[in-house]
């Protein structure tokens, strides 16, 4: 039986990201700065294609550089394990 550890690291969204996930969330620059934020996190997604992510100056590959095609994430991502 996998211990939690190892039954986290294969989940979909870890394996094979569709964006990047923060534990805070960003401000704009004069927008409350110095106040907490929802500790809910951030959801950043990953620009679609190649030309999408340079026009945007995105530094993160595109899901189009990480997967070829639907196919290709689904063989990635894995399938659930059974012991969940």
């Amino acid at each position: 039986m996998l211990g939690k550890e190892e039954l986290w690291n294969r989940r979909p969204d870890i394996q094979v990201p569709l964006a990047t996930q923060t534990g805070w969330n960003l401000r704009r620059p004069g927008f409350a700065e110095d106040d907490a934020s929802d500790p809910t996190g951030s959801f950043i997604p990953f620009a679609l294609t190649w030309a999408e992510r340079l026009a945007a100056g995105d530094p993160r590959k595109s899901l189009e550089e990480r997967c070829k095609n639907h196919d290709h994430y689904i063989k990635a991502s894995g399938t659930r394990p059974k012991s969940w």
